[in-house]
């Protein structure tokens, strides 16, 4: 194994302890060739560093939360504006390829920590604290997203223009680290995520097109697609067929050889920003969209 591997999965043991039509930005995926440099870790920072109390990690959950020790008591934190891969692929799945090395990205970054503070005061739903976490003044999250390990979340434009550059030079998840996409030439051509009218009064007026630029059919059982929160994940089916199309529906239908409809019961793309990712059946991020670039 690399060496610079072992470290990461180490580090990751011990500390475990264990969303009008809006112009995106389509990719093939981790296939497609590197853009410019753009954003990298190096270049982040944070608002306002010393704003927090200092933070000590206690144990990670995953690559975006965990516990830890602020003013002498243990807190659960979630990272704000940042989703990192699930570790496991499903529900009880494998273990995720994607999801370990951001665990291990979150590891390493404050095992080479000096100084750790917890910059926000937040809950979330679950009760969890969200933050920000500044490690030697620089942001946890800018640093985490600009090496692929995760997904810029809300309406954070700079966040999400740190994301598209990560995307763009094919890092981290973006890339081909978990290996090949089970099947060469899909591609997200289009995404409608703004219908008019109320977007809940036309669920179908949301539409993502998928569509096969390779030579082989592809055969979509066990992909999914979703956004960049956790709350959108959706199974595919079907089989797209060289150089066939087909339109995915966020709403009720009957699904043809050429519509899927997903049945969602409230609309799935948020129309400020948004990712739209499709990941084959090992984990990999075979192809993605980004609403409002």
């Amino acid at each position: 194994m690399d060496r610079r591997l072992t470290l990461l999965v180490a580090a990751a043991v011990v500390l475990g302890g264990c969303t009008l039509t809006i112009e995106g930005e389509g990719n093939a995926g981790p296939s497609s060739p590197p853009g410019e440099r753009g954003a990298t870790a190096d270049d982040a920072t944070i608002a306002d560093p010393g704003a927090g109390p200092a933070a000590e990690v206690v144990r990670l959950s995953d690559g975006d939360s965990g516990w830890f020790l602020i003013d002498g008591e243990e807190v659960e934190i979630r990272l704000l504006g940042y989703n990192a891969p699930e570790r496991f692929e499903g529900d009880g799945g494998p273990l995720s390829c994607n999801g370990r090395a951001a665990e291990s990205a979150l590891a390493e970054l404050l095992a080479d920590a000096g100084q750790v503070e917890a910059v926000g005061d937040e809950t979330d739903r679950f009760g969890r604290r969200l933050v920000d976490l500044a490690v030697d003044g620089r942001s946890a999250v800018q640093q985490l997203v600009a090496d692929g390990r995760g997904l810029a979340t809300g309406d954070d434009r700079d966040g999400r223009a740190v994301m598209w550059a990560a995307a763009d030079a094919g890092r981290g998840l973006w890339g081909d680290g978990c290996g090949d996409a089970a099947a060469d030439g899909l591609v997200i051509d289009r995404v409608e995520p703004d219908p008019p009218g109320r977007d809940e009064e036309d669920l179908n007026g949301e539409v993502v097109e998928l569509v096969n630029t390779g030579p082989d059919a592809i055969d979509l059982t066990g992909w999914d697609i979703r956004d960049d929160s956790a709350s959108h994940r959706f199974d595919l089916q079907g089989v797209i067929e060289p150089g066939g199309r087909l339109t995915v529906r966020m709403g009720a239908g009957r699904s043809t050889a050429d519509e899927l409809f997903l049945d969602s019961s409230t609309p799935v793309w948020s129309n400020r920003g948004d990712t739209v990712l499709v990941i084959d059946p090992n984990g990999v991020v075979a192809a993605w969209y980004f609403v409002g670039r």
